[in-house]
């Protein structure tokens, strides 16, 4: 049974996007310095502020090419400069649209890890996604003992060694996308329980314990365009259309 998103293509020179649509946009996070120059000039200047804090280059270079690339998507939608944008954050680190017209209702979450940024865009409700680069060097039984219920270390445990880190991923990208969608920050991963077996489709089990509401959110694997990753979104539309974008020639 197959619950991922698996086509990307090059974005249509115009692009519409209703309530019952969710546009995923991947790119790589190392431009060259001419586009990370192009991408550092639409930023704010509390964007601008906080790149120079970054003491590593390359996480100063990720997290421009990344807020830059999110401005250059976003402007795509609302049909305006990138640099005029206003983006805010909430407690846990959720953006947001600071001043969004009534006709904008546009909703959108972001990703890194190794060297792929991936964006999630949609017009129908809150959304959260989550891209891991599976490391095979994490002991995947001992983390999720300690992170995940007793179901879900019990099921990876069950797995053969070389199947429990793909397991261990699968279970943290569908959590750590619910946690952004809802804006209550990677703090609370231990309190959700998600499906894990092959032929159960995506899907939240309890929070806190208790079983969420029924139709609220929907939940899918991603499978980008780059080995190695998994990946997972959740909206609150109801059965999306997915479309996948490659955002740059160097992603």
């Amino acid at each position: 049974m197959v619950h991922t998103h698996e086509r990307w293509e090059a974005p249509p020179p115009a692009i519409g996007l209703d309530a019952a649509e969710v546009h995923l946009w991947c790119a790589g996070d190392s431009p060259p310095d001419r586009q990370l120059q192009e991408l550092a000039s639409i930023l704010s200047a509390d964007e601008r502020r906080r790149a120079g804090r970054f003491a590593k280059d390359h996480l100063k270079r990720r997290y421009i090419a990344g807020r830059g690339l999110l401005r250059t998507v976003l402007c795509r939608y609302l049909e305006r400069g990138p640099e005029t944008i206003r983006i805010t954050y909430g407690s846990a680190g959720k953006p947001c649209l600071a001043d969004a017209q009534p006709g904008d209702a546009l909703f959108f979450n972001l990703s890194h890890s190794g060297n792929v940024i991936l964006f999630g865009v949609t017009r129908g409700g809150e959304i959260g996604i989550d891209i891991e680069y599976i490391k095979k060097s994490i002991r995947a039984e001992k983390l999720a003992r300690r992170f995940f219920s007793l179901h879900e270390h019990a099921y990876i445990s069950s797995l053969p060694a070389r199947h429990q880190h793909e397991a261990f991923y699968r279970a943290w990208t569908r959590k750590e996308a619910f946690l952004k969608a809802t804006g209550r920050g990677i703090a609370g991963i231990e309190d959700i329980e998600v499906t894990l077996a092959p032929d159960a489709p995506p899907s939240i089990i309890s929070i806190n314990g208790s079983p969420p509401p029924p139709e609220q959110w929907t939940m899918r694997d991603i499978r980008i365009p780059a080995p190695g990753y998994a990946g997972a979104l959740v909206c609150e539309s109801q059965a999306p259309r997915l479309s996948g974008f490659i955002l740059e020639p160097w992603a």
